[in-house]
């Protein structure tokens, strides 16, 4: 769990000088779960929802060793995608060894399942993840396009090999061209796309759900917290923590509805996008209620309602609304887990991250409660915090091993 937030310092788009707006493997990965799950739980393309979330969470997972070789590098041939094949095989395979062997086998055949196009799921996300960074270019376009040939070509081999995502491409290609002709950069005739719409009649609602979840991107957490000083973003955390809950699910053998877990993490903090970031802290200071902390999401939920189409925004707001009433066992799994990915966020910086030492050593105990399975997660978190206060000389009182 700590080696994932590699994943958040690992940059895309790194070699691309013009592209000055990066965004982390992390995040794009989330972003990525987010839109493929919508397509998928949207529309008749019979796929695995569960199978679709998982092939997206493992899609990029070797680049946190290797790095991220962007699009620019293939296109200009400064990267051959054979010989990277292969580092990427040495690299899952060092990866999944961190992990019980059962669990490293079961991400290792998940990563080989996209790499090889072995699944239509497989297929559909290599297709489907090139529309996420279609979605980051159109988000900051200004300061992203460098080649603008291969801005509109990046996806066109992977939507021949998965045909029926035509209308979602058709509709970031329009997006695309709208932009092109408005900066002044010539749109050719072969970049059009002559597909019909199909079942993405509401693509305007979703896109602009798209680019409003973008802005979790940008969402720093621990915002009001200047003792922390390695900060992450929403959607950084989002990704880490719904690895998280696939893994645990995986090693404890939880009898719970996995699939459901996972989409409760990936949208629990979509407010977020509106909100940007509630510290904890303030209400940790007695800055802010947990009252009015509901309230400012409660609205952040309403303005979202407006944007999306209703059966969209009821699937969404059941997610979000399971996690706040935290009552199911998945709902209690992921709540556990946010707490933890926030602390073990802290720890994987040594205690030169930390700020108030109540809050942070005893912020993940009333949800792990709820949920004891898991509770060796919680000890070897305590065990290592507490090595972390002797380094600082704070004291590690009795109250903190209650749990």
């Amino acid at each position: 769990m700590q080696f994932l937030e590699a994943a958040k310092k690992t940059l895309r788009y790194e070699t691309s000088d013009t592209v000055i707006k990066k965004d982390s493997v992390a995040s794009h990965t989330w972003q990525a779960a987010v839109m493929n799950h919508i397509v998928v739980k949207n529309t008749s393309l019979w796929l695995d929802a569960l199978k679709v979330i998982k092939l997206t969470l493992i899609h990029d997972f070797a680049e946190t060793l290797t790095w991220n070789d962007d699009y620019k590098q293939f296109y200009l041939w400064l990267s051959n995608r054979d010989d990277k094949y292969k580092k990427w095989v040495e690299v899952i395979k060092k990866i999944t060894e961190i992990l019980p062997e059962s669990s490293g086998q079961v991400i290792f055949d998940l990563w080989d399942e996209y790499s090889s196009w072995a699944s239509k799921e497989a297929i559909f996300i290599k297709a489907a993840e090139k529309m996420e960074s279609m979605s980051f270019l159109l988000y900051h376009w200004s300061s992203y396009i460098d080649i603008p040939e291969k801005a509109v070509s990046h996806p066109q081999n992977a939507m021949l090999k998965y045909p029926w995502l035509k209308g979602y491409h058709a509709w970031f290609i329009w997006k695309l061209k709208d932009l092109y002709i408005e900066s002044g950069i010539p749109w050719k005739e072969e970049y059009e796309v002559q597909w019909e719409f199909e079942e993405f009649n509401d693509f305007d609602k979703i896109f602009s759900f798209f680019q409003l979840a973008q802005k979790l991107k940008e969402t720093i957490r621990y915002d009001s917290s200047p003792l922390i000083q390695e900060k992450d973003t929403a959607a950084e955390h989002i990704f880490r923590l719904s690895f998280m809950v696939m893994v645990t699910q995986d090693i404890f053998k939880l009898d719970i509805d996995i699939l459901r877990a996972l989409e409760i993490a990936l949208f629990h903090e979509i407010y977020g996008a509106i909100t940007w970031d509630i510290d904890n802290i303030k209400i940790y200071n007695w800055e802010m209620t947990k009252e009015q902390k509901l309230w400012n999401e409660l609205n952040a939920m309403a303005e979202i309602r407006s944007i999306l189409p209703e059966n969209l925004w009821n699937e969404i707001f059941g997610y979000w609304q399971e996690y706040e009433n935290w009552e199911t066992k998945e709902a209690k799994l992921v709540k556990a887990l946010d707490k933890l990915e926030s602390i073990s966020h802290l720890l994987y910086h040594t205690h030169t991250n930390f700020d108030e030492p109540d809050m942070i050593a005893m912020y993940c105990d009333k949800t792990f409660e709820k949920i004891p399975e898991i509770n060796p997660l919680l000890k070897i978190l305590k065990k290592r915090l507490k090595e972390e206060y002797a380094v600082k000389w704070w004291e590690w009182k009795a109250e903190y091993d209650l749990v």
